[in-house]
């Protein structure tokens, strides 16, 4: 599957116009890939979850929860660097629908 067809297929269901004015919804991370063949799903993007995520092959990650509500310059070594490290390491996107899936609880 085309990566911007999946992409499309998550806003139709999490919209992206509904999101919290302070939610972080939507692309996380980019990568160079186009093609998508094993999502992993997770609730928080930890290191946990994404070492978890790649090892088991997936090519895309989709969260509920974002990596960060205020991504940070590299300054300091923490598991928001080193989710960061690991994805683009493995060219591997991030996606999070967070109040965006919330409103159709």
């Amino acid at each position: 599957m085309q990566l911007a067809e999946l992409f499309a297929g998550i806003e139709g269901i999490a919209r992206p116009g509904t999101a919290a004015s302070w939610d972080r919804s939507g692309l996380q991370v980019a990568s160079f890939r186009d093609e998508v063949t094993r999502l992993a799903v997770c609730l928080d993007p930890t290191p946990d979850s994404v070492r978890r995520a790649l090892g088991a092959g997936a090519d895309c990650i989709l969260s509920h929860h974002p990596l960060s509500l205020a991504p940070d310059l590299p300054r300091r070594l923490d598991a928001y660097h080193e989710v960061l490290r690991l994805l683009l390491g493995a060219d591997v996107p991030l996606y999070a629908a967070h109040t965006t899936l919330d409103v159709n609880a």
